[in-house]
């Protein structure tokens, strides 16, 4: 007992003397990095292509009601559909995986944790890296990244 006593002390101040490792920021090519929509409206399912207009959307099941202002990651950027179109899909995605849910405001880089404004349409990112440093991202693009600034 004594023995593993010592062994346990010894690793104790092993561990403290060690700096943690820090994993390195990805990259915008590496976070599905989307440029800004041409009219400038944030992301969310109201301008995504498979969202369906009765509030519904393509890819989760269909008896499930998506509001207009809630996002996922699977967002395509267009014109929502006006009818359901007969997709022969086996087994739709869940809401957990997709990330399914409430982003009122809309997604972009101008309203997300990681952003710091430089001009009223660019900033710096702090949750991605390019070069070691924070990229030059539009306020109005988004990424996986994205994370709601808490208000």
């Amino acid at each position: 007992m004594v023995r593993q006593l010592e062994v346990l002390k010894d690793l104790d101040s092993i561990l403290e003397k060690e700096e943690p490792t820090k994993a390195p920021l990805p990259e915008k090519s590496q976070c599905l990095y989307v440029e800004p929509l041409p009219s400038g409206e944030r992301k969310n399912c109201k301008n995504c292509a498979l969202w369906v207009t009765s509030a519904r959307c393509l890819i989760h099941d269909p008896t499930l009601h998506i509001p207009k202002d809630w996002i996922c990651g699977y967002w395509v950027g267009g014109k929502p559909q006006d009818t359901d179109l007969k997709l022969d899909i086996k087994q739709y995605i869940s809401p957990s995986l997709t990330g399914l849910g409430p982003a009122p405001d809309g997604t972009a880089c101008d309203n997300c944790r990681w952003y710091e404004p430089t001009s009223e349409t660019q900033g710096k990112c702090h949750g991605l890296q390019e070069k070691g440093k924070p990229p030059t991202v539009d306020a109005r693009a988004c990424c996986s990244r994205w994370d709601q600034t808490k208000r």
